[in-house]
This record gives structure tokens, sequence and C-alpha cells, in this order.
């Protein structure tokens, strides 16, 4: 039984290291890099005195000297690069008892929930529509419809998945970007409850009051938080962007094909996750839009091909690849839209042109 030994952040583990009776000490390490993060910043409370540490250089990481009649409870911020925060979260430390230390360990859990059987999914963004709160914990509501990704919906089917979102405070205006992983996914009739544990400064208390959220990604735990980000190089939040479009410049057609399994859905676009090398012009945020797209797809079972004609909504940049989405042909019915979970098709092309001169924003 490891006890409160062991605890972990968004992105980060606190160890407690014990060496002798008298004391131990409290390792804490963001796993965050210098291209993430200008600073960490450690707040920590040993009995009645609180105490703060920041860290301004990588590694991010710091350790705390503690009586060891005294617990450690700590909370985790940090500022980007462009001066937005972050809050990664909280968690405790204290030496284990002499009854833990002899007690063999009895299969409970004491580490976060996982659902091991949840399938591999690349991040996807949803709209939310609404919060609340309960038993200390927030929860976030978001349409069944938006949760393709994540195969047969069932309770429980996103818990250990991770969720990134804004919170913005409805006095001041002020941003709280809030990482965590779900606790709790509970399906009802239209919509399922998200729910995470409250990080720094946005607290469960009259949430629905005290902040708007419009939309958040969802990332399965093992894919790195690289492939979720919701700000601009400038620190704006990038949905909805308000940043103009760089020029399309005039292109010969060309044609690309994603991985197998990197591709997904929501009501009415596909996405689909192409690599940057395969363009040829440099790619950026929502470069593609009204892109016309002639669409190829291979079906699993029948190895028919067919052909759809489409074009591009927006696009959106990850690292090297950027997801494409594309409105949902009309001659592929609502049926088939989960391509991501229901199995239909095992390939896709696309082929890209410039877009209808007639067709505008």
């Amino acid at each position: 039984n490891m006890g409160n030994t062991l605890s972990s952040f968004t992105d980060g583990k606190a160890y407690l290291l014990q060496f002798n009776d008298d004391n131990y000490f409290a390792y804490l390490c963001s796993f965050k890099r210098k291209e993430d993060l200008k600073s960490v910043t450690y707040t920590y409370k040993i009995g009645n005195q609180t105490q703060t540490t920041t860290v301004d250089s990588f590694p991010f990481e710091t350790i705390i000297k503690v009586p060891a009649t005294e617990s450690f409870e700590y909370t985790v911020t940090g500022v980007g690069l462009n001066g937005e925060t972050f809050d990664f979260g909280k968690g405790k430390l204290s030496p284990l008892t002499e009854k833990q230390n002899s007690a063999p360990f009895n299969g409970n859990k004491t580490s976060e929930p996982v659902n091991v059987d949840m399938p591999y999914f690349n991040p996807v963004t949803v709209n939310i529509k609404g919060l609340g709160s309960g038993q200390g914990k927030i929860r976030i509501v978001v349409a069944n419809e938006e949760l393709g990704f994540a195969g047969k919906l069932e309770n429980g089917v996103l818990v250990g998945a991770k969720i990134k979102t804004v919170f913005t405070s409805t006095e001041d205006g002020q941003r709280y970007l809030v990482e965590n992983m779900i606790l709790s996914s509970e399906v009802s009739t239209g919509s399922t409850v998200l729910v995470i544990d409250p990080s720094g400064s946005v607290k469960p208390d009259s949430i629905n009051s005290k902040y708007t959220v419009t939309n958040g990604i969802i990332f399965h735990p093992t894919s790195g938080t690289s492939e979720a980000k919701l700000y601009n190089e400038d620190g704006a939040i990038s949905t909805p962007t308000t940043e103009r479009r760089k020029p399309l410049p005039d292109f010969e057609t060309f044609t690309l094909a994603p991985e197998p399994g990197d591709w997904g859905s929501h009501v009415g676009v596909f996405r689909f996750f192409l690599p940057i090398s395969g363009f040829p012009f440099e790619v950026s945020e929502d470069i593609l839009k009204r892109c016309k797209v002639t669409l190829v797809t291979t079906e699993a079972a029948t190895g028919k091909v067919e052909t759809h004609y489409t074009k591009v909504t927006g696009n959106e940049m990850r690292g090297l690849e950027t997801v494409v989405i594309v409105e949902r042909p009309e001659t592929i019915g609502k049926d088939r839209e989960s391509i991501a979970s229901n199995g239909i098709y095992s390939a896709f092309s696309l082929t890209f042109d410039v877009p209808d001169p007639l067709d505008f924003d």
C-alpha cells in the first residue's frame, strides 16, 4: 500500500522520500518542457504554514524538507511563454503509518482511475453545453453526438482520458487553463456529464455563474499535451480565432491519404490527420478553408471504392500534422458518419483543389 507517498498532478508527480524517522522530503516534478512554460510555482502547506517556491528554469522540479509529524499539501500552477496562466492541480503527501507499512496490498485502487479498454483516439475538440458541480467536483456537459470518437457510448467509457479547457471568469474576464483527468463519465439522454477535480483558482462553488466555457479538447491518456493546444503562439485562444489567415497560394491539385485510423468525425464533418510535409505549400491554421476536396472512400468489408465531393471548413495545427475538417458529403449518409468507430471504411484519400471563386466567407 503506497498510501499518500505518491501523488499526481497534471503532467507531473510528487514523491515522498524518507530516510529517517524525524523528517521526509517532498520531491515535486513537472514533466513540462522549456518549450511549454516560462515557470512553475509550487504552493505548499506544512502544518499551518503556507509557502511558495517558483522554478523558472528546466527541469521544473523542487525538493522540500518536511517534519515527519506533518502532512504536505500542495497546488501547482504555471506561466506560459506568453504570460498565460495554467492550473495543474493539487495533491497531498504523508508518511505511511506503522499499520500501512505492515499491511499487504489488497488490490484496492489508490491511483487515478483508468479505463484499460479505452481505444486510442486522436485529440478531439468538443463543444461544452453547460457546467455544474456536485460533491466537490466540476461537472462538464457535452452532447452525446460530440463523443462518437469514443466508440460505444456508455457510463465510464472516458474515465482516465483527459480534458483541457479554458474557464473565463464572468467577473474580470481572467482566463484559467484547466487540464484534468476525467474521473467519471455519466451518459444520459442526449448528453454526457464529464466529472473532474477542481483545479487551482477554478472552484466548483456556483461554477455555472462564475465562469463561462465554450469548448474543450479531450485526449487519450497516452497522448502528450502538446497534441492538444488551446492557445495560439501569442497566447490567444485558438478556437474561435480572430487571427487573419495567411493567403492560400495557387497550387495544382494534389492527393494525400491519412494513415489507417487517423480520422474521426463530429456532427456533419469529418476530420483527417495529415502530415504537413505532404503539402506543396506552407500550412497554417485554417489556410485550407474552402478548398474543394475529392474524397475517395474504400469500404472495409467489400473493398468498394466510391468518390464523393466536399470542401474544407477549416484546419487545425497539431505539430507536424494538420487536422483537415471537411463537410460530410451528401453522398455519405448520417448512418455512416461516425467513421472512427463504425469500421465501415478502411481507407480514405483526399484530393485538394483551389476554392471556388464564388465561395467566400
